[in-house]
């Protein structure tokens, strides 16, 4: 079972990598986990393996049961299909159509989810690793989970009227 990512910056340094894999409904985000350091200069990933999180946001699945049914669902396949190590964020990037889906506890919507959740894990993601692709690495998307400095704010400008 793959550990779960919890803090912020863990979210945020996996989601600056771009979408590894992605089906009608989500999206794979994934990264390998060496060298990244937290804001403390703590590692991020203190063990190797795989590090599994989950971002299913109001904007597609407006009721608070139909998130946690299919955060319950990406977790139940990430132990069906283990994942390599690294870590990995599987985003919901699209809604569930309510008109085919009216429960948000439904058993369809729980299989539609599953078999959408292994085509992702299980056969896209084999596939994007068995074409010799490698994950980006801490040095490809930024090396510390930090945010970057916010440049300095430029002199005023004169008001009118005003001399130089």
């Amino acid at each position: 079972m793959p550990q779960r990512l919890r803090q912020r910056a863990q979210f945020q340094a996996v989601l600056r990598a771009p979408a590894v894999v992605h089906t009608a409904h989500f999206a794979l985000h994934g990264m390998a986990t060496d060298g990244l350091t937290g804001t403390r200069g703590r590692p991020l990933f203190a063990n190797t393996g795989p590090w599994l999180g989950t971002v299913v946001p109001k904007r597609w699945a407006r009721r608070a049961v139909t998130r946690n049914a299919l955060k319950r669902q990406i977790a139940a396949v990430a132990v069906e299909c283990p994942l390599p190590p690294g870590a990995w964020v599987v985003r919901l990037r699209r809604a569930f159509a309510p008109a085919d889906y009216p429960s948000a506890t439904s058993a369809a919507l729980r299989r539609a989810a599953r078999a959408e959740l292994r085509e992702l894990l299980a056969v896209r993601l084999r596939q994007w690793l068995a074409s010799g692709r490698t994950m980006p690495s801490a040095c490809a998307v930024g090396r510390s989970a930090q945010p970057p400095a916010t440049p300095a704010m430029p002199a005023p400008l004169p008001s009118i009227g005003e001399s130089a």
